[in-house]
C-alpha cells in the first residue's frame, strides 16, 4: 500500500487520502495498541508532495503542518498548510529536510500526533521512523523493522521468500548465470542499465535532471574508505602548502554556494557510505591553474572501489569512427556543454556514496564531511549517465512539434560526452542550427 500510494500517478488524490485513512484505521484493527486520534500531521517534505497530503488532511478534518527551508519560504506548500515552521536555518535546502533531530523537535514542541514523510528525502530511512516512535509520534508508513528489511535487496528477497511470495525467476540468479542468460537473449548489461535509468530519472524541484547511480547487481560490499580518505587528505594538504597551491585548490566554498556539493547534515557515519579521496591536477597554462580530481578507483586491500561497483558505458574509443562525420560536410561545427556533469543532480539517497573530507575553518585541524550533490567527473559511470540524460532529454524534445526534428536528429548522433562534433552542407544552415540547439538546452 505504501509504495503504491506514494508512487502512483493515477488517482493520486484518492490514494493520498486513503493512505492517511488506512494508517489511522490500522491502529485500532489489531486490538493490541490503541492510539489517540490523529488531530495534527506534520509533512516532512515540500512542494506538490506535501500539498497532496495537506489536501487529504483537509478532507479528513486533520490539521496540517509544513516545514520549510530558508530557500523555500515563498513556496506554495508553506501557504497551503494550517501551520508552518522554518527548519534547517543556514543549511542548504536538501540538508534542511534531512535534519531528523530538528523535525522531531518541531513536532514535539507543536503537539504533532503523526509525521508523514512523503516520498524521497526521509521516506525510506528506518532511523527516521524509529526516531518518530521513540519520541512518541506516529510515523505514517512502514515500521522501522520493515523499512530496514526492504532497504536491502538481499534481506528483502529473503523476507519475500519467507512470506511465500511469488518471485520472478531472474531475481534469484546471480552474477555469471545472469550474465550468460542476458548474452543468450542478445540484451546486454548496457540495455538493462538504460532501462533502470529511464525508470529512476526524474526532474527535481530545481528543474534539474536527477539520476541514480547504476550499481552492478553482483558487486562485492563497498567499504566506507573513511580511514584512507582522511590519511590522503592530510598528505594532500601538506603537498598543497609545500607547493603554495592551497588557496588555489580550495574551491569548495564556491562549489557549495552553487549547490554542487553540500555539507553532510549530520557529520556522522552511517551503515552505507563511501568516501572519495581527491588530489590536485596542476596546469601551467589555462584559466584554472589547479583542479581537484576525485579518485573513485581508490580502495582497501581485498575490497572493491566505487568504480568497480558501478556500470560503465561503451568504450569511448569505439565512438571515434562515428565522429568522423565532422569531415562529412563542408562546414564543421564543434561545441561543448558548459559544466555538463555538474548540471545533473544525484538523488539524495545516493549521495552517501559520494562523500569526501575537507577542512572546516582556516586552521585545518578539524576535517568536515561533505558530499557531492551532482554527477562526479572521474566516477566510472558518469559518462554513461551524461549520455543517458542527453538522449532522454532530446527524445523528449522530439515529441514536441515546436522543435526541429532535423536538429534533434543531428544532436542525437553527434555528442562525444559533453562535446558536440558535427558538420553541415550550407553556410545558411549554421546560424539556425546553433540557435535551435541552444534553445533545446
Amino acid at each position: 500500500m505504501y509504495q503504491f500510494a506514494v508512487r502512483s500517478s493515477i488517482g493520486k488524490s484518492f490514494l493520498w487520502r486513503n493512505l492517511v485513512y488506512q494508517q489511522i484505521r490500522s491502529s485500532h484493527a489489531t486490538g493490541q495498541e490503541v492510539h489517540k486520534p490523529i488531530k495534527k500531521i506534520l509533512v516532512a517534505n515540500r512542494g506538490e508532495i506535501a500539498i497532496r497530503v495537506f489536501r487529504a488532511c483537509t478532507e479528513l478534518g486533520i490539521r496540517s503542518v509544513a516545514v520549510y527551508s530558508e530557500q523555500d519560504k515563498m513556496h506554495m506548500h508553506r501557504q497551503k498548510a494550517d501551520e508552518s515552521y522554518l527548519i534547517g536555518k543556514s543549511l542548504p535546502p536538501v540538508q534542511a529536510y534531512l535534519n531528523i533531530p530538528e523535525i522531531i523537535k518541531i513536532a514535539q514542541e507543536n503537539s504533532i500526533d503523526a509525521i508523514h514523510p512523503g516520498y524521497g528525502f526521509l521516506s525510506e530511512r528506518a532511523d527516521f521512523a524509529q526516531a518518530c516512535l521513540a519520541a512518541g509520534i506516529r510515523f505514517i508508513g512502514p515500521s522501522p523493522v520493515v523499512m530496514e528489511k526492504m532497504g536491502d535487496k538481499v534481506s528483502a528477497r529473503k523476507s519475500a521468500i519467507a512470506a511465500v511470495c511469488i518471485l520472478l525467476a531472474s531475481t534469484g540468479i546471480r552474477s555469471s548465470v545472469l550474465f550468460s542468460r542476458i548474452l543468450e537473449a542478445n540484451i546486454g548489461y548496457l540495455y538493462l542499465t538504460k532501462l533502470y535509468f529511464e525508470e529512476t530519472v526524474r526532474i527535481n524541484e530545481d528543474g534539474r535532471y536527477e539520476v541514480s547511480l547504476p550499481w552492478k547487481g553482483d558487486h562485492l560490499p563497498l567499504p566506507s574508505n573513511k580511514e584512507i580518505a582522511i590519511k590522503l587528505l592530510e598528505t594532500l594538504t601538506r603537498k598543497l602548502y609545500n607547493g603554495n597551491l592551497f588557496i588555489a585548490y580550495d574551491v569548495f566554498k564556491k562549489w557549495a554556494s552553487l549547490g554542487i556539493i553540500e555539507n553532510d547534515p549530520f557529520e556522522s557515519s552511517c551503515h552505507h557510505e563511501h568516501y572519495l579521496p581527491h588530489r590536485p591536477v596542476v596546469k601551467q597554462h589555462g584559466t584554472t591553474k589547479v583542479r581537484s580530481v576525485f579518485d573513485a578507483s581508490a580502495r582497501q586491500v581485498g575490497s572493491p572501489s566505487l568504480n568497480q561497483c558501478l556500470e560503465s558505458g561503451p568504450n569511448l574509443l569505439e565512438l571515434i569512427p562515428s565522429l568522423l562525420r565532422f569531415r562529412e560536410h563542408k562546414y564543421g561545427i564543434v561545441a561543448v556543454i558548459e559544466k555538463a556533469f555538474l548540471q545533473i543532480s544525484v538523488q539524495p539517497e545516493e549521495r552517501n556514496f559520494l562523500k569526501f573530507f575537507w577542512w572546516n575553518g582556516e586552521e585545518n585541524v578539524d576535517p568536515k564531511i561533505m558530499w557531492y550533490a551532482r554527477v562526479v567527473f572521474g566516477v566510472k559511470s558518469s559518462p554513461l549517465l551524461l549520455e543517458a540524460v542527453l538522449e532522454y532529454h532530446l527524445k523528449k524534445c522530439l515529441k514536441n512539434s515546436t522543435y526541429s526534428k532535423r536538429t534533434i536528429d543531428i544532436l542525437l548522433r553527434s555528442f562525444y560526452m559533453d562535446d558536440l562534433i558535427t558538420s553541415l552542407d550550407n553556410e545558411s544552415e549554421i546560424l539556425p542550427f546553433i540557435e535551435e540547439s541552444s534553445y533545446l538546452g
